[in-house]
Parts: structure tokens; sequence; C-alpha cells
């Protein structure tokens, strides 16, 4: 069962940090921030209890929901609920602690030109230079690589009719399993020409998107459809997002 996340509880994670470097003070703190009424039903039980089984932050990776009986939190209700919020905390330091390490990679993994690369993002020699200069790069159409078009076709056939071997169908599923790029640090845009069948491929660092309102707005997205935009307009404005990194000029 999947619990909503409590946004007092988040904020205290935020404001502390990896939870795993948290003391037993600190972790109650949190606990007592998920719910206005815990305060009151647990703090002095929660504060004996985790002194005499020395529980800290680190503790968490390893608890199970009874656990939480051992240490006086009886209400079945109650106890779901920590535990969900326990899941939810591990979650979210697990996805910044995989953020910062691709983060970290782009300056420990730079090529013989200096060009600092992600180990997860798969370019061309020229794209990355392209990328390095101009602060994006053009993508390959997907349904160029022949392998991958291959693979997608071959199970189409042999699952459905052949009315569904349609270019459009193709490509959204090329493109969703088919990664190319490190979606933590990229968002890839694509323009549509004219012809809805052809489009242009772009790729960007999520950071320098953060001065358009209209690519910003979508970031999170990892995958970006413009049809505003014409592709050789949009180059001209990812070369000036590129040229100020996400700082207001």
């Amino acid at each position: 069962m999947a619990y909503a996340t409590n946004s007092t509880a988040t904020s205290y994670w935020s404001s502390l940090g990896d939870y795993k470097q948290w003391n037993s003070a600190q972790l109650i703190d949190w606990i007592l921030s998920i719910d206005a009424s815990f305060e009151q039903k647990y703090k002095a039980t929660l504060t004996v209890k985790f002194t005499e089984f020395s529980i800290v932050g680190r503790k968490i990776d390893s608890l199970d929901r009874e656990d939480l009986t051992l240490y006086g939190i009886i209400n079945v209700y109650d106890r779901k609920k920590i535990y969900g919020q326990m899941q939810t905390l591990i979650a979210q330091q697990k996805r910044t602690d995989y953020q910062q390490e691709n983060v970290a990679s782009l300056s420990e993994d730079d090529d013989d030109n200096g060009e600092a690369r992600d180990k997860s993002t798969h370019l061309s020699q020229q794209q990355w230079t392209q990328l390095k200069q101009d602060g994006y790069c053009v993508l390959d159409d997907p349904l160029k690589n022949e392998a991958v078009v291959t693979a997608v076709s071959g199970y189409i056939r042999s699952r459905f009719s052949e009315q569904c071997m349609v270019t459009p169908l193709l490509r959204l599923i090329v493109q969703y399993y088919h990664s190319r790029y490190n979606t933590a640090l990229y968002a890839e845009i694509y323009c549509k020409t004219d012809d809805a069948l052809n489009c242009t491929y772009f790729l960007a660092p999520k950071q320098n998107l953060q001065l358009s309102g209209l690519l910003s707005s979508f970031v999170d997205h990892g995958q970006i459809d413009i049809d505003q935009v014409p592709p050789a307009t949009m180059h001209h404005v990812l070369r000036y997002l590129g040229h100020h990194k996400g700082q207001e000029p």
C-alpha cells in the first residue's frame, strides 16, 4: 500500500539531509512530524526506547513495520503510517544519492579533450562536442537504429496484426524503451516539422532549460513535445539557454 508523503516530514528531511546521518533525537523529531498527534502519544516512549536500543537514522533501512511495536508504537494504523513514511524517506534519499553521483561523474569522467561526460548518456563524439560547445546537441532519429527498430517491429508483428505497424506507434515505442541519456540530468526536446512523421530531436541539460518558461514547465517529463516552435528556431533557443546555463543574464 502506498502512502502519500507528509509535507512536514518531507520538509524536515530536506532540512537535515541524509537520514543515515541522523542521531536518535533527529529521528524521533522526524517521526513526530509525520502526524500532529504523535508528539503527545509517542515522544516520551520513543525517547526511552530509541536510547535503550541505540536506534539512529541508519537503522531505518533494517526496520520492518512490526519492529515499531517494540519501540512503543502500539496502534496498528500509526505503525502503517510511520513505516510508509520510512519507505518514502528511503526512496527519496536513494533518488538524491543517484543524482549526486551522476553530477559528480560529470567532473570525474573527462575525455582526452577535457569534455565532461555522463557514463549513462550515450552520444557520438560529434554530439558530445556540440553539447559542450553549444549547450545542446541534435540526437539521431530513434527509427534509424536498425537493431532496436527490428526488435520492436518483430514483437509487434508476433503479437498484433500488420495494421499496427504504423510509424507513429513504432516511434513512440522505440522512444519509450530506447534510453539514450541520463534522465536525471538531461531532457529530450522534439520538434515536429510540417510533416508530422518527421521530427528533430534535441538533447539539453535540464539546468539550462530553467530560463525558459515553456521548456521548464515540462522539464520533469524527460521528453518534451514542442509543436509551437519550428526546429530552426529551437536551435537558436537552445544555444542561447546553453550560453547562460540556467543563470539569469
